[in-house]
């Protein structure tokens, strides 16, 4: 996007390099990039770990491909912390409170390992992580 921005203006000249191959078609695209949920990426991915609390670390998978990221769907969903979401409520936005939002996150979510209060089972979001000695962090 920021190249493409740069690129708007006709006196300016935009190189955009990225790593690794370019596939122009699903149909040249390997299959394991494709798979949307935990794709095989060992050949277009950067291999990252990222420390999500000291002590604690987990996979980051950062895409070597032309699109980069956007092209492994590497995205993550992380819930904020149940205080924000009151801070958001206190601020004129009453349905925003964690207990409105929690029930709304159960049913979008199967963990099976740690269900309710704070988890759902059966969902179509599976679970990757959680620590069961810190807040509910999705």
């Amino acid at each position: 996007m920021l190249a493409a921005h740069l690129g708007e203006d006709a006196g300016r000249r935009v190189l955009l390099l990225e790593a690794g191959p370019d596939y122009p078609a699903v149909a040249d695209t390997p299959p394991s990039v494709l798979a949307g949920h935990r794709p095989d990426l060992s050949s277009h991915d950067w291999g990252f770990i990222a420390e999500m609390v000291p002590g604690r670390s987990v996979d980051y998978p950062r895409g070597k491909l032309t699109g980069s990221s956007s092209a492994i769907n590497a995205a993550l969903a992380v819930r904020g912390h149940p205080a924000a979401y009151g801070e958001w409520a206190a601020l004129g936005n009453p349905v925003w409170g964690w207990e409105h939002v929690l029930p709304v996150f159960r049913r979008l979510e199967n963990d099976p390992e740690m269900p309710a209060p704070y988890h759902g089972v059966g969902a179509a979001i599976a679970a990757a992580i959680d620590d069961p000695d810190g807040p509910p962090s999705r």
